[in-house]
């Protein structure tokens, strides 16, 4: 099931708080008047403990059973690249609010890459919330004769041809944020895949690849080994001042990558906004702006529908590149 998926080992690295104007006020009534249901299950499409789509919700699950009144149970569904979880919480949970997905860019992604794809993720999922995002960071060897990604485009367009980088697979969101680099500067780099993080990272301190997208931590890490040239999103990062946004200067605008609450698309808009609430609240809490904060991430807490409409424009963002490129789903 989902071979072609799960070959493409559908990863993009990730390891950037403030938390926006949420409602604070939790209306649990909808769920603690009904003890019968029982617990709430988050279902995270991870194995326990490997990134922050594990780590977040079980910080926040002691202040979400608080304020809907019920436990909160993390549990784990890994498998094809997320998709074993989200396709259990579109088929198999009740539309109640009782079950949610910890949702991803898959979420955006996995009906271009797989042919066989058995649920809708836009038409059958839906989001509570963008929970938190992070950034991806352009890296360099520390050797490489550029500095900032204005003197990279000029390289490569001197040198056509010459210059690779690392991605996690022809059908992965690093290739699709690749390309939408190259195809924006028109110059021509070469896509090398490899199985994860650890892997791209060792080539690219080698100077066996000349750029790999980081995310904060890691890019941290290794400053003394690595140059930064440009980051995701629409800001600079902290910890990167003096590191553009790949959208300054006219350049293209690359999303971050993120983590939400998701649900079946069928439960009720009072369900969805309880649960908003609750995790509004939690994102609140000090331990969780810590856990946060160690993450390299940055809190959203995006309404429902501000969720929903990102995601849909990520979507069409990314079906667009994949057009442009001929990919087919496998």
């Amino acid at each position: 099931m989902h071979s072609g998926w799960i070959r493409s080992s559908y990863k993009l690295a990730i390891a950037s708080l403030v938390v926006t104007p949420l409602i604070m006020s939790v209306p649990a009534v909808c769920f603690a008047q009904d003890s019968s249901r029982g617990s709430f299950r988050i279902i995270v499409p991870v194995t326990p403990g490997v990134s922050a789509a594990d780590m977040l919700p079980r910080r926040m699950s002691p202040i979400l059973s608080d304020a809907l009144g019920q436990p909160v149970i993390v549990e784990n569904k890994p498998g094809g690249g997320g998709l074993v979880a989200f396709e259990y919480v579109a088929h198999v949970a009740s539309p109640d609010g009782h079950t949610i997905a910890v949702g991803s860019p898959t979420l955006a992604t996995a009906h271009l890459f797989v042919k066989d794809l058995h649920f809708d993720p836009l038409r059958e999922l839906t989001p509570v919330t963008k929970l938190v995002e992070g950034v991806s960071i352009l890296t360099s060897p520390i050797s490489a004769p550029w500095n900032t990604l204005s003197e990279l485009v000029s390289y490569a367009k001197k040198n056509p041809g010459k210059l690779n980088w690392g991605t996690f697979g022809p059908q992965s969101i690093s290739t699709l944020l690749m390309q939408m680099v190259t195809q924006h500067y028109g110059v021509t780099i070469s896509n090398i895949p490899y199985k994860g993080a650890t892997d791209q990272r060792t080539a690219l301190i080698a100077n066996d690849i000349q750029l790999a997208l980081y995310t904060e931590g890691p890019a941290l890490a290794d400053s003394s080994r690595v140059k930064v040239l440009a980051v995701t999103g629409n800001k600079r990062l902290s910890s990167f001042q003096n590191t553009p946004a790949f959208s300054e200067d006219g350049g293209p605008d690359l999303p971050n990558f993120w983590y939400s609450f998701t649900v079946p698309s069928k439960t009720p808009k009072v369900v969805i906004n309880s649960l908003f609430a609750a995790a509004a609240q939690a994102l609140k809490a000090p331990d969780v702006k810590v856990a946060i904060s160690s993450l390299g991430l940055t809190a959203l807490g995006s309404s429902p529908e501000d969720s929903l409409a990102s995601l849909q424009r990520e979507a069409k963002l990314y079906e667009t590149v994949a057009n442009r490129l001929g990919i087919r789903p496998e």
